[in-house]
């Protein structure tokens, strides 16, 4: 069974960095333990510091706080106004903020559409940039 080690993966940094076509194919693991690997390795990646806090409360994949965070998927994305996370009002307006310049910056948007399932949908829903 190949691992993360083999096709010179060594930090969460590189996981998520890699793109998920080249850990689909270079892997022997199925498709879904790798998109679970993705998940886990951005919610990391992103939140190092409060991952600990973050799993006290079920929340181990960005995509699970994505959803945390969100109104809605329909017609685009719609951000909750007073996101509930934790309890902490400040902790979940920065984590919402944080999740939200993440998706904005697109950097990983491929990732995360994957992971996703409505960020996916919603993607068919944004506007139409213009030149």
């Amino acid at each position: 069974m190949a691992s993360l080690t083999d096709i010179s993966l060594w930090s969460v940094s590189e996981l998520v960095k890699a793109g998920p076509i080249r850990l689909y194919l270079n892997m022997s693991q199925p498709v879904g333990v790798i998109n679970g690997w993705i998940d886990e390795a951005l919610l990391s990646y992103y939140f190092n510091s409060r991952v600990p806090a973050l799993a006290a409360i079920h929340v181990v994949r960005f995509s699970s706080l994505l959803e945390l965070v969100v109104e809605g998927f329909d017609g685009g994305i719609v951000w909750q106004k007073d996101p509930r996370v934790n309890g902490d009002a400040q902790a979940d307006q920065e984590l919402a903020t944080a999740v939200r310049t993440i998706v904005a910056r697109r950097v990983h948007e491929v990732a995360i559409a994957i992971v996703a399932p409505n960020f996916r949908r919603s993607l068919h829903h944004r506007p139409t940039e213009r030149t």
